[in-house]
């Protein structure tokens, strides 16, 4: 390896599988910290290409280091480098990655490591921010293989990662059907060829209950089609819940985006999950949602208002008796007819009087309360004269 790769020192041998070796290695000019340790240690990831048994492998291969070079997000590890080397046996191909210092949930499990219901939301809530970046990309990116052994956690903090993205539905094969994903952890619907953001979501779900019940998920019962975990777990009713609308078998009753998943897990962290969600919402949008109502209001309100003045121009002004000199009692025999407090408030308003026309509001609403465009000018007219609290009570009323 060292001939091989001249500008990495390898350190040790990580794991091995069927068709790859990982190596942990760091590059030769980096300099080391007061530890004397190399700051930055890199995973090499190496292709065994005389081990592969079709072009498959070297596909995923290479289509994982290209959809890693174009992401950035602290759940997943760094893409640094991807290595083609010609060598006198052959080609020999390494994804360089940045290395986590940890170990996947499978072989925390596998070692006797036990999780506590809030550890588990917490890892729910950090792979489903991952998710919400993956999906928001057009197309989304479709990971279709989330299980116990690609997620790991560090070993010094609670953060949490999502490796291997060798199975990512790559944007050549949309439309196409293929199946990839790992049996017991992938939906019907990524069976038959057809991963959408909804399948990476139910596989959160069964690595959710493997982690919680140390029990592979498709051995358990089944209720219809669903698996039946509560028998095996000792969690809140909440969070049951949300695990059984991340599993749904229909596609159509699961969760369609993780960001849902995400608010719900958010609430039950908050020891509010048996608020009911109407609650949940008002409680936390409460103040912004009412001030963007009453403007909402407002706007509608004004936009009828000078549709109003448009058709009030057309109508000629109260007569001269209705001008602030006037006697507010006119005489049937003189010919002339007083004009109502509304006519005279809408006759002020126009002509910007607004304390005039607070009056004759006032009067006109005692016996119209829900005259809603004269109380809404005579809210506007407080407004303007700032008299704000009255202004206030009247936009509230509308």
């Amino acid at each position: 390896m060292s001939n091989v790769l001249a500008e990495y020192t390898i350190e040790k041998e990580m794991g091995r599988g069927g068709f790859a070796i990982t190596w942990l290695a760091h590059p030769k000019n980096q300099p080391k910290n007061k530890r004397g340790d190399h700051a930055q240690p890199v995973i090499l990831k190496e292709l065994l290409l005389d081990a592969i048994e079709d072009w498959k492998s070297l596909e995923s291969f290479e289509r994982e280091a290209r959809v890693l070079s174009h992401l950035c997000h602290p759940g997943i590890p760094t893409f640094i480098d991807f290595i083609e080397k010609e060598t006198a046996s052959g080609k020999r191909l390494f994804l360089v990655q940045s290395f986590i210092d940890g170990q996947d949930l499978e072989g925390l499990i596998q070692g006797g490591r036990y999780f506590t219901e809030t550890e588990v939301i917490e890892m729910a809530l950090q792979i489903c921010r991952v998710l919400v970046y993956l999906h928001r990309f057009s197309p989304p990116i479709v990971h279709r293989d989330i299980k116990p052994s690609n997620i790991m956690k560090s070993a010094k903090t609670s953060d949490y990662y999502l490796v291997d993205f060798g199975a990512v539905k790559a944007p050549e094969s949309i439309g196409s059907y293929t199946t990839t994903g790992t049996v017991g952890y992938m939906p019907m619907e990524q069976v038959e060829g057809k991963a959408s953001p909804a399948s990476d979501i139910y596989s959160l779900g069964m690595t959710l209950i493997y982690v919680l019940s140390h029990q592979v998920p498709r051995e358990m019962n089944k209720k219809g089609l669903r698996v039946d975990f509560r028998p095996h777990v000792n969690i809140r009713e909440g969070l049951a819940r949300i695990i059984d609308k991340m599993i749904a078998p229909d596609v159509q009753r699961r969760y369609q985006e993780a960001a849902a998943v995400l608010v719900d897990l958010e609430r039950l962290q908050g020891n509010v999950s048996d608020m009911p969600q109407w609650k949940y919402y008002g409680k936390r949008y409460g103040k912004p949602l009412a001030f963007a109502g009453i403007a909402l209001t407002l706007v509608g309100l004004y936009r009828w208002n000078a549709s109003k003045e448009k058709m009030l121009a057309a109508v000629p002004p109260p007569s001269p008796s209705a001008s602030p000199s006037a006697s507010p009692s006119v005489s049937a025999s003189e010919g002339a007819s007083q004009p109502s407090a509304q006519e005279l408030g809408n006759y002020y308003y126009d002509k910007k009087k607004y304390r005039d026309a607070i009056s004759h509001f006032d009067r006109y609403l005692l016996t119209q309360p829900n005259a809603f465009s004269e109380r809404f000018r005579r809210g506007f007219s407080h407004s303007k004269l700032n008299h704000h609290q009255e202004a206030l009570r009247d936009f509230l009323y509308i």
